[in-house]
């Protein structure tokens, strides 16, 4: 699983997906050309309702519609087919034990990854490297960044599928119709030019994400 981290981590950090999210996502809903992730569902273990058995259940959008369209860069286009080459090595290796549900990121035998082993681990990981920072963090320190670069709230609302009461859904309505700069390659281009935003830029930035995420 330790592997396993390492694209897990990566995708999470480019994109601000949930954890949950990212454990359900399925090479179907990656599409290259257009360069966009279409997050439907999300993965959980556990009770799905208090009093039922606890187990695996996928909660879906009602509307079998995307609840985010994540726009990807040419690199995140690239690692992702690097690690589905992989991906099939190690399918084959596995033989008839693998169980091809579609996953991006999937155990051994091709089932769901369980979310709190994954968090786990990536804390285990965070504290021995003096990282400080949590699962979630990713997600917090990718809109932060995109904040930073001056993206619209709105848009970075849409893309991580976190609609507040202060955002109103006609304001979605308009940010959907309107097709813009790709904000992975934003993302991408942030990350190369980190170190001209300032600590002010940075710390603002911030707030604002805590508000949105709150």
């Amino acid at each position: 699983l330790v592997t396993t981290l390492h694209p897990i981590v990566y995708l999470t950090a480019r994109t601000g997906m949930r954890l949950s999210e990212v454990l359900a996502l399925k090479w179907k809903n990656i599409d290259y050309t257009a360069k966009v992730i279409r997050v439907f569902e999300s993965s959980h273990f556990g009770r799905k309702k208090p009093g039922e058995k606890s187990g695996h259940h996928i909660r879906t959008t009602k509307e079998g519609k995307p609840k985010a369209y994540i726009e990807i860069s040419d690199e995140d286009v690239l690692f992702l087919k690097r690690y589905r080459k992989e991906q099939v090595k190690q399918i084959l290796r596995y033989g008839q034990e693998y169980t091809d549900n579609d996953l991006v990121f999937a155990s051994n035998n091709g089932s769901y990854l369980q979310n709190n082993t994954i968090g786990r681990i990536f804390s285990d990981f965070a504290n021995r490297n003096n990282f400080g920072i949590t699962f979630h963090g990713l997600r917090h320190t990718h809109v932060t960044m995109l904040l930073a670069a001056g993206v619209p709230i709105e848009y970075v609302a849409r893309r991580v599928g976190h609609q507040q009461s202060s955002t109103t859904s006609n304001s979605y309505s308009h940010v959907e119709k309107i097709s813009g700069a790709n904000l992975g390659e934003i993302f991408a281009l942030f990350l190369r030019n980190e170190k001209d935003f300032t600590d002010k830029q940075m710390a603002e930035a911030e707030k604002a994400a805590a508000i949105l995420l709150k």
